[in-house]
């Protein structure tokens, strides 16, 4: 579908959005943590318990996403590891012709990091992705600039 991605109707009804009780519901995935799966290990499970709480505070957790949340904590694994061995090793090497190249290290870190943010944005754990999802803790009415804005108008 073309535009932006609907915002979760549950983030809707935190915000004390009218579409919240409008939209039809369709399919609710139940709420809580996943348990994580046995192919998520090493430095990414030690991240696993700490994200996945925060996004159940956030209210957008939930045992379906266990496989799309898996993929986001293994990223971060692979860019953890990829991290320490830049480190290690360092970001570039001269070849056999004499060349500075970018390790393979700095590569798969750099293809961790874009996986790492692509679904990091899904989850809303970016700035940007917060805003768009209005997770944020301001509330209908609190003086907002829309708000402001609209009540001037009104006045009119």
């Amino acid at each position: 579908m073309p535009g932006p991605p609907k915002t979760p109707t549950a983030m809707l009804a935190r915000r004390g959005s009218w579409r919240a009780k409008v939209r039809d519901r369709g399919v609710e995935p139940p709420e809580g943590v996943p348990t994580r799966p046995a192919w998520v290990r090493g430095p990414a499970a030690r991240h696993w318990k700490s994200i996945a709480e925060m996004l159940d505070a956030m209210g957008v957790m939930s045992p379906a996403y266990t496989v799309v949340f898996a993929l986001l904590i293994n990223s971060l694994g692979n860019y953890i590891e990829a991290d320490k061995a830049c480190k290690k090793h360092g970001e570039f090497y001269e070849n056999d012709k004499g060349n500075w190249v970018a390790h393979p290290a700095a590569r798969q870190r750099q293809a961790a990091w874009e996986q790492v943010l692509k679904a990091s944005k899904e989850f809303g754990l970016t700035p940007a992705s917060v805003a768009g999802l209005g997770t944020g803790t301001a509330k209908r009415g609190d003086g907002d600039d829309k708000n402001r804005f609209f009540a001037a108008k009104a006045g009119d």
